[in-house]
């Protein structure tokens, strides 16, 4: 229902990107808040052949089989305390070998907006450049929860921000991270 969701939404919206997306040769690391989920279904044109790493638990299956409809190659599933390190190990392994991935930095559980290492760990190991996203959408409810998660509304006009590139650097951990969330809230 979710994808049927989407992808109907979709054909009734506005959708204008700002900024450059990297080739789609080039392996990248998106990432994006946990609240801005749902606009990414509906709006983002990169999601076919990625790899993503999403929590193992059996209730989490409609989402994986969602995923696998928007054309996410791949799932290496884990989350912290639930054979994190090994998946994020395999989609490491993954970008280096030419796949993108995109992950939302705050989740699975927030705290809301606090950015996890994830995304630089990913961009830094598989030596491939990070690339925030931040979503704009005219018309959106936001749901309850620790993430406020936002659903598009038909008709909406959504604008994806794309920030420029950043090349995770060892010696320039805390200022790469503080850039990221800074792109990701503009």
């Amino acid at each position: 229902l979710a994808y049927a969701a989407t992808r109907l939404i979709r054909k009734t919206c506005n959708v204008r990107i700002e900024g450059e997306l990297p080739s789609e040769a080039q392996p990248t690391v998106y990432c994006i808040w946990h609240e801005n989920l749902a606009p990414l279904f509906v709006a983002f044109p990169r999601l076919s052949k990625q790899v993503w790493m999403n929590h193992p638990a059996w209730y989490m299956l409609p989402i994986h089989v969602m995923l696998r409809h928007y054309g996410v190659k791949d799932l290496c599933l884990g989350s912290t305390g639930n054979g994190g390190k090994q998946a994020l190990a395999d989609v490491v392994a993954r970008i280096r070998s030419g796949q993108s991935t995109t992950l939302a930095v705050d989740g699975p559980a927030g705290p809301y907006h606090d950015l996890k290492a994830g995304a630089w760990l990913m961009g830094y190991e598989g030596g491939a450049p990070i690339v925030p996203l931040s979503f704009q959408c005219s018309r959106a409810i936001r749901l309850p929860g620790w993430d406020k998660k936002v659903i598009p509304l038909p008709f909406s006009d959504i604008t994806i921000r794309v920030s420029e590139p950043l090349v995770a650097r060892e010696e320039a951990k805390e200022a790469d991270h503080l850039w990221i969330a800074e792109r990701l809230s503009a």
